[in-house]
């Protein structure tokens, strides 16, 4: 609507018609902090919109408001897909966990006990599978307490530790995990291309484009890096040498701002590369969501079978007895 000459609150005005009372009546609420003159990004920061949409929708206010909603548009619309995928996948183990569970309770404190007392009375050995299982059905609860002791232990020392530190050096301990330093680079070239791409694309000099990023304040991580490239631009750092930081940035984007620059396209470059680094992030979570799901169905089937060898298996030995 706004590419065909509405303005934005006609523009909400019209969207609000056909939704449902509760998104007429945030809406509303928008058309009201807009009227009042609060920026739009500002507006839907109150709607808990992501902080990284919400530094993009800034940047396009400044230049190319129009074709940064419908980015941004794209942008909500393929997350909101991966989540749904995620939830999809995780359904059904999810599911299968909780019933793994709630047989290994009934099967470790109602019939293996009843199954030992039976085997003790007609003097059958148990087998090193089931005095296995059974010692480690009584040892479960104490492991779960002292995991989730762990677990908040360790949750309220690294906020702690977090409290002081700045983006970057969080995100840096971030990559430290080893399925994590995977995707956070991607994730964040995506987001940096995207945003430097479409701010260079609108006309406006590098060290402008890095000052309107420092000076957002929605994606605090941009903001810092923007800060730390701007001033070493200023002492005459090549901006291809800014991104060196495996942690941060994947290694091949300086080849992008080296050709950029060369070409003079540096602004349609950064765009289209963080186009494609976002279909590459996208092929990364559907390949970990098609990993995910038959590790957790081995990993139930192996207990499964466990718990039945643990009271079969004496059954069979004394009937090879008899």
């Amino acid at each position: 609507m706004l590419r065909e000459g509405y303005t934005l609150g006609n523009a909400l005005e019209v969207y609000s018609i056909y939704q449902k009372d509760h998104i007429k009546k945030n809406i509303q609420t928008m058309i009201i902090r807009l009227k009042e003159g609060n920026a739009f990004h500002d507006v839907l920061s109150e709607f808990q919109f992501p902080d990284d949409i919400l530094s993009y929708l800034c940047m396009s206010e400044q230049r190319d408001f129009a074709n940064g909603i419908v980015a941004s548009g794209d942008l909500m619309k393929k997350r909101s897909e991966w989540q749904k995928r995620l939830r999809s996948t995780l359904a059904y183990p999810i599911i299968l966990f909780w019933m793994t569970a709630v047989m290994l309770f009934i099967v470790g404190h109602y019939l293996l006990p009843k199954f030992n007392v039976l085997y003790q009375s007609l003097d059958v050995p148990l087998p090193i599978v089931s005095r296995l299982f059974m010692y480690l059905i009584q040892l479960t609860p104490l492991f779960l307490t002292l995991l989730v002791c762990t677990m908040i232990v360790g949750y309220l020392f690294f906020v702690m530790k977090q409290r002081q530190s700045s983006a970057v050096a969080k995100i840096q301990m971030y990559c430290k995990l080893p399925f994590v330093k995977t995707f956070l680079p991607i994730y964040i070239t995506h987001h940096l291309t995207l945003h430097l791409g479409l701010l260079l694309n609108s006309g406006l000099s590098i060290s402008a484009a890095f000052e309107l990023l420092r000076r957002q304040s929605h994606f605090i991580l941009l903001q810092e890096e923007a800060h730390r490239i701007s001033i070493s631009l200023l002492k005459g750092e090549k901006l291809e040498g800014l991104f060196e930081c495996k942690s941060l940035y994947v290694q091949e984007v300086k080849e992008i701002f080296m050709h950029g620059q060369a070409s003079g396209n540096l602004g349609k470059e950064l765009i289209l590369y963080g186009e494609v680094m976002g279909e590459r992030f996208e092929e990364l979570v559907r390949k970990g969501f098609l990993v995910l799901q038959p590790i957790s169905f081995v990993g139930v089937g192996v207990v499964v079978m466990l718990m039945f060898m643990s009271i079969l298996l004496p059954m069979f030995y004394y009937l090879q007895s008899i």
